[in-house]
């Protein structure tokens, strides 16, 4: 999460003002949604979760690494899951991770 929070800072608040929101959801008894919005700079719409998660990969006037997304989307596999951008209308970005739920030891 905190590699998404940063992206947002780095890319996103030129003015370092801005909204982020974590939502959380049950995807049926199996899976969970984490999305992450924010409402600073729109990410261009040629964003993939391809070019997001490229190693070293970033924009001509990127102020970051290019590493963010790369971290975030190792994670998200690394828990079977699925890491997906939305460009929608209501926030300037939204990531979605989709992970499968945990087993409970009861």
């Amino acid at each position: 999460m905190n590699n998404l929070i940063r992206n947002a800072e780095v890319h996103a608040f030129q003015d370092g003002k801005g909204e982020i929101v974590f939502f959380l959801r049950e995807l049926g008894e199996d899976s969970l949604l984490i999305e992450c919005v924010n409402d600073g700079e729109p990410m261009p719409e040629e964003i993939t979760v391809e070019k997001f998660t490229g190693v070293g990969k970033k924009g001509d006037d990127s102020k970051g690494q290019g590493l963010g997304g790369t971290y975030v989307y190792k994670m998200v596999k690394a828990h079977d899951g699925g890491l997906k951008i939305d460009h929608g209308p209501e926030w300037s970005a939204s990531f979605e991770i989709i992970l499968p739920r945990g087993k409970r030891n009861v």
